[in-house]
C-alpha cells in the first residue's frame, strides 16, 4: 500500500484561492446595493412643510331651506290732525237729561256764555258768567245739579284763574277764589305747568292742552303731540305716554277716560278710544259717523256720566246710553 502523503500546492494554488475570495466578496457586495436600492425605491415622498398629528377635518355643512316667515301687517289708524289743541268745545254732563256746554277761546276776546239743557239736548237756555263775574275764556265746567254749575275762567285783562259758580241755573254767578285751590286746570302762562288739588305740578311732556280729573288724585292729560298721560296722585308721578293719532280732547268715564279722536282713517267722523286709570287702552272702539268738517282745532267736545255719554261735534249734540254703540237723536 502505498503510503499516505499530502501534497503541496505550490504558489499558483495559493493564488487561485485569492480570487476565488474576491469574486464571492464582490458578489455579495453588489447583492447588498441592489437590495438597498429596492427598498429605498419604496420610501414614500417627504411631505413639504409641517405635519400636524391633530389636523381637524374639514366638514362641509349641509344647506337646509332657509324658513321665511312674513309678519302680518299691522294697520295704524291714520289722520290728517297730528297736533292737540285747546278745545274750544266745553261739554259737561249730569246725567241723559242734563248737561251744560260753552264754546271758549282766546282770553280775553272770548266771554263766557254757558248754556245748559234740562231735555237731554233739545233745548239749550243761554247764560251770561262773563257779566257778572268779569271772567272770561272758560277752562272747565263742573255740573253738580240741575241748577248748580261751577267754573274755571280766567279774569279780567291779566287773564288769572277765577273760580265761579251758580246756584240758580245760570240767572246770577258769582267768584269764589278760594275754591280755586281744589280745582284742576292747566297753567294758562306755561302749558308744562298743572294746578291741582294737591298743589302745582309739572306735566311730563312740552305742552298740555287738556286735563281731564277724576277725583282730587286722578286725572289724565292730553299733550300737544297727541300723547295722553294718567296720575294717580296729584301729578307727583306719571304713567308711559300712549299716543293716538288725531286726538282732540279726552274726558272722564266711569272706571277711566274717554280720547276724542278726529278724522281717523277707520272712522268717517269722531273715534272714541277708552283708557283705564291706570293708562291701559281698553279699545278703540265706537265710530261716531257724523260731518267733522268744522271740528277741527279743538271743535269737539265731550262728556259721559250716569251711563249717558255726550258728544258736541260742530253745531251737532249726539248721545248714546250703551257706551257709543248707537247714537241719537
Amino acid at each position: 500500500m502505498a503510503p499516505f502523503f499530502r501534497r503541496n500546492a505550490g504558489p499558483h494554488g495559493s493564488g487561485r484561492r485569492v480570487w476565488i475570495y474576491v469574486t464571492v466578496l464582490a458578489f455579495v457586495v453588489v447583492d447588498i446595493a441592489l437590495v438597498v436600492w429596492a427598498v429605498s425605491d419604496r420610501t414614500p415622498p417627504t411631505a413639504v412643510g409641517p405635519v400636524s398629528s391633530s389636523v381637524e377635518p374639514t366638514v362641509t355643512p349641509t344647506a337646509f331651506p332657509t324658513l321665511s316667515v312674513s309678519p302680518e301687517p299691522v294697520e295704524s289708524p291714520v289722520s290728517s290732525v297730528t297736533t292737540a289743541v285747546p278745545p274750544t268745545r266745553i261739554l259737561t254732563a249730569l246725567n241723559d237729561l242734563v248737561a251744560w256746554r260753552a264754546a271758549t277761546g282766546p282770553c280775553p276776546d272770548t266771554s263766557a256764555s254757558p248754556e245748559y239743557t234740562l231735555d237731554g239736548g233739545l233745548t239749550w237756555t243761554p247764560t251770561d258768567a262773563t257779566g257778572p263775574t268779569d271772567v272770561t275764556s272758560l277752562q272747565s265746567i263742573t255740573v253738580e245739579d240741575d241748577g248748580i254749575a261751577s267754573m274755571v275762567g280766567l279774569s279780567g285783562e291779566g287773564c288769572n284763574p277765577e273760580f265761579i259758580k251758580t246756584f240758580i241755573a245760570g240767572g246770577n254767578y258769582r267768584a269764589y277764589p278760594d275754591q280755586l285751590d281744589d280745582e284742576w286746570f292747566v297753567d294758562p302762562t306755561d302749558s308744562t305747568e298743572l294746578h291741582t288739588p294737591q298743589g302745582d305740578a309739572s306735566v311730563p311732556c312740552t305742552q298740555a292742552v287738556v286735563v281731564a280729573p277724576q277725583n282730587s288724585s286722578d286725572a289724565a292729560i292730553l299733550c300737544s303731540d297727541q300723547s295722553v298721560y294718567t296720575t294717580q296722585d296729584s301729578g307727583e308721578t306719571w304713567s308711559s305716554s300712549i299716543i293716538f293719532a288725531g286726538a282732540v280732547n279726552l274726558s272722564v268715564m266711569a272706571d277711566g277716560y274717554h280720547v276724542a279722536i278726529l278724522e281717523n282713517a277707520e272712522c268717517a267722523g269722531v273715534q272714541l278710544a277708552t283708557l283705564s286709570l291706570e293708562n291701559s287702552i281698553s279699545s278703540t272702539s265706537h265710530c261716531l259717523v257724523t260731518d267733522t268738517s268744522s271740528s277741527a282745532g279743538g271743535g269737539i267736545g265731550l262728556s259721559e256720566a250716569d251711563g249717558a255719554l255726550w258728544v258736541w261735534v260742530g253745531d251737532t249734540i249726539k248721545k248714546s246710553l250703551d257706551g257709543g254703540a248707537t247714537w241719537e237723536p
